[in-house]
């Protein structure tokens, strides 16, 4: 990679060349057809009609090779308390926090008589609160899956 001014020189110098070869160390749900569309400057729009599943990219591709590291740590510097997580136990924290919110409706479709919850479709926004401990990892994961 060499020297962190080099890489990020060439960010600048060849933005294109160089997000499209970093969007290839991620895996896409649907491959972008575009790096950046610049047509309406100052609007940019990156990776136009890619499609990727945050949490999947973070949590569930490590699973496999890395599934016993630590993928999270936690360190309350109010209260002196940690806790760390491995890829595995975020997968699995992960899921059960979808199941509670799917059991909620948070992921019913909108007019389905069967599944009224929450009312909300695919690209709307589902917001939680939660205390800043290690629950809102889980949390988070799950709205960006």
């Amino acid at each position: 990679m060499g020297s962190y001014a080099a890489f990020h020189r060439r960010s600048l110098e060849d933005r294109e060349g160089f997000w499209a070869e970093q969007a290839k160390l991620i895996h896409w749900h649907k491959p972008f057809g575009q790096v950046l569309d610049y047509s309406r400057p100052p609007f940019a729009r990156w990776f136009v009609g890619g499609e990727i599943n945050l949490c999947y990219n973070a949590v569930d591709r490590h699973l496999a090779a890395r599934g016993g590291q630590k993928a999270l740590v936690w360190i309350s510097t109010e209260t002196g308390q940690s806790e760390s997580f491995t890829y595995r136990e975020l997968f699995e924290e992960v899921n059960r926090v979808a199941a509670m919110m799917k059991s909620l409706g948070a992921f019913a479709h909108h007019g389905d008589p069967n599944h009224p919850g929450l009312g909300t479709t695919w690209g709307e926004n589902v917001y939680s609160r939660v205390e800043m401990r290690p629950f809102v990892r889980a949390s988070i994961a799950t709205m960006t899956s």
